[in-house]
């Protein structure tokens, strides 16, 4: 299997962003309002001339007190390097409903997203967190319902269900398995002075995983702690867990496992910022595993900087795992400069994983109607005792309003993984959102 962990693109996270602190979704709603989207785009990748087409609707209502949201699309892929074999298929089919609602003294929340994506050597999150490459089809349902009681009362308890399943088609990665997961956690809140808050946790999950062994997990966990707030605005956290986990496999043969563990966070409001350190720790029958980490985020007159730095110590390493930090978001007179570099810990099947990514972006306009953009990426991960595998990307596009109504966008990715192999893609797209109201 390979382990990887790279970020979502540049250009995506931007233009995520930019839509969700947007004035139109900003403002109070004062009706449903509906998008028709379009886009038409083709592209080479190695070689191989490709077209792709994507369609997709969406509903938007939003209130004080609720706010609705449905959307569906789907995209026409055809394969136009075949002469008369040339083929079209729908495929990246999605739809998503969510719902909520505010009241006095509660919250609610749902949500159900289904998500059909064409994998082309791409990275996707897999059973337990991790994250592969592979080929095929990834299908994801999932569903979550959130209630929340007694906000702003001496007594709030936050509760969460959600269910997940994954299929996967005609992927490359052995190591990939369908799966399906439930969840369900507890969190109450008692307000024991207006400084002082005691905390009871609890929370279950059940997942089976389509393997060569039929793997079932059922992990269960309780935790008591408390929150407090000094005069000065010092917050601290503190819980005391322990959990219990049993895998069965088939034959059919149990295996239980049970671990205690500790999680304490202080945090501190700063005239430019926030300052902040964590530490948890855990012991079960593997060992023990003890991360402590220490953050400060700063407000810039022109942007913001978040900084954190920690180390990991697991029973059976030999050293000290660093972990951290760096992300830099900086407006220029014509456009932005985003950098971050991150080292992670986490764990795959017991073993140690190292996970590093390091992304630099510029986006800059060139006049009134147009703009360009430039990413950089390298991401690794290094299992203790396992495989190091790396990617490394760059890319470089170019945006510009054709009309009020139209958009063009077109520019150059490239990709080269650890064992060299690489991938060239050249793209040209137009695009068109129609928005109206009911």
């Amino acid at each position: 299997m390979i382990y990887l962990r790279t970020g979502h693109k540049l250009t995506a996270l931007t233009l995520s962003i930019a839509t969700l602190c947007s004035p139109a979704f900003s403002q109070e709603g004062t009706g449903a309002r509906g998008t028709l989207s379009f886009s038409q785009g083709i592209e080479i990748e190695n070689g191989d001339v490709a077209s792709r087409t994507e369609l997709g609707f969406g509903i938007s209502s939003a209130t004080r007190t609720e706010t609705f949201s449905f959307n569906i699309g789907t995209e026409i892929f055809g394969d136009l390097s075949n002469g008369d074999g040339q083929t079209f298929n729908f495929i990246n089919e999605n739809a998503a409903v969510r719902y909520s609602r505010l009241g006095s003294t509660s919250r609610l929340s749902f949500s159900a997203i289904f998500d059909q994506v064409e994998l082309d050597d791409d990275v996707i999150e897999g059973l337990g967190g991790a994250t592969v490459i592979s080929t095929g089809v990834a299908e994801t349902t999932s569903f979550e319902l959130g209630f929340d009681f007694g906000v702003g009362t001496p007594v709030e308890v936050e509760t969460n269900i959600g269910r997940r399943k994954i299929s996967y088609s005609g992927t490359s990665d052995p190591d990939l398995f369908d799966f399906e997961s439930t969840t369900a956690d507890v969190l109450a809140r008692f307000r024991i002075s207006p400084a002082l808050t005691a905390r009871a946790l609890a929370g279950i999950s059940r997942t089976v995983e389509d393997d060569l062994t039929s793997t079932e997990r059922e992990e269960t966990y309780v935790g008591v702690g408390a929150e407090t707030m000094t005069a000065t605005g010092l917050s601290i956290t503190a819980d005391l867990i322990y959990d219990r986990s049993e895998v069965t496999v088939a034959g059919p043969s149990t295996t239980e496992e049970d671990g205690l563990g500790i999680e304490f966070g202080v945090s501190q409001a700063r005239p430019n910022g926030t300052l902040g350190f964590s530490l948890s720790s855990r012991i079960d029958d593997n060992g023990r595993r003890t991360a402590a980490e220490v953050n400060r985020d700063f407000d810039l007159r022109q942007g913001a900087m978040e900084v954190s730095f920690g180390v990991v110590d697991q029973e059976g390493d030999d050293d000290l795992r660093l972990i951290g930090a760096v992300a830099l978001e900086r407006e220029t007179k014509r456009g932005a400069i985003t950098a971050s570099l991150t080292q992670d810990s986490s764990s795959s099947d017991g073993d140690s994983v190292i996970s590093t990514n390091v992304n630099l972006g510029i986006t800059q306009e060139i006049n009134k109607v147009s703009s360009w953009s430039a990413g950089l990426g390298f991401s690794a991960s290094d299992e203790l005792g396992g495989e190091y595998d790396s990617r490394s990307t760059a890319s470089i596009s170019y945006t510009r309003d054709l009309t009020t109504d139209w958009d063009m966008s077109a520019g150059i990715e490239y990709s080269k993984d650890r064992d060299a192999s690489s991938t060239n893609t050249i793209f040209f797209n137009i695009e068109r959102d129609i928005t109206f109201g009911f």
